[in-house]
């Protein structure tokens, strides 16, 4: 019986934000058709910006009242200008190290491509806007800001961050992102653990920004692209996030 009481509170946890979230979104959507537009795969992304903007509002104010309250996060140090820098090499390393990893492997990238003709067909100003900075800050005041701080509250760390990055991983919808997504939201909630929302946001951003570059280069087929590129993807993200590991271990001896 107390399993199952745990179980409830850990889902009304999660969910109460993710509805929020997803009720902006679904309302700009709406207000968008009633206006007498069509929505297109070219402006389907700038909506879902405008959707996670809108939530970022009410659920900016609902983090910042419950770090003051009964979900107050743990005193920290956020490492200043040496864990910035740490967050955008992790994250650029997570997405070169996952990409190359998901390609060698015999998964099916339809639910990829699907995704990638909305979030890359508009200009790139508008996809580093939307993808580098607005909705990785609605999403991460869901799924850390809101989700894994109150999560934690409940549960140890290491419990709290893989809840959230399953969490995570499910709400992206396919195999492959859903994949992609969980061993992303396990670093990103590793670097709330250690600075707070600004580290995960800033982390998150960069491995979209990786994202919207290695596309950029590649285009969608990157599955498709030489085994040898795919291996220097790996190597190249891994010695980066070796090399973030390296700048955090000799920021703590400092």
């Amino acid at each position: 019986m107390r399993r199952v009481q745990r179980a409830g509170k850990l889902l009304w946890i999660l969910s109460l934000p993710l509805l929020v979230y997803l009720l902006s979104m679904d309302l700009v959507f709406l207000g968008w058709e009633l206006a007498g537009h069509e929505v297109r795969a070219g402006s389907e992304l700038m909506l879902t910006a405008a959707g996670a903007a809108a939530a970022s509002l009410p659920l900016g104010f609902w983090y910042w009242q419950e770090r003051k309250g009964k979900f107050r996060e743990t005193e920290r140090k956020t490492g200043g200008l040496r864990l910035a820098v740490c967050s955008v090499i992790a994250g650029a390393g997570i997405c070169l190290f996952l990409n190359g990893v998901l390609c060698l492997l015999p998964l099916s990238p339809e639910g990829y491509h699907r995704v990638s003709r909305v979030l890359y067909q508009p200009p790139l100003t508008m996809q580093l806007i939307c993808m580098g900075l607005v909705i990785p800050a609605g999403e991460e005041l869901v799924f850390r800001g809101l989700g894994y701080a109150r999560i934690r509250s409940e549960f140890s760390a290491r419990e709290a961050m893989v809840v959230s990055a399953l969490w995570f991983g499910l709400y992206h919808g396919n195999l492959l992102q859903g994949i992609y997504a969980g061993l992303v939201g396990l670093l990103a909630a590793a670097f709330y653990e250690a600075g707070g929302f600004g580290a995960c946001w800033m982390f998150h951003g960069a491995a979209n920004v990786t994202a919207i570059f290695g596309t950029l280069l590649f285009g969608e087929e990157s599955f498709r692209m030489p085994a040898e590129w795919k291996l220097a993807s790996v190597v190249l993200g891994g010695g980066l996030l070796l090399f973030c590991i390296k700048i955090r271990r000799d920021g703590e001896k400092t």
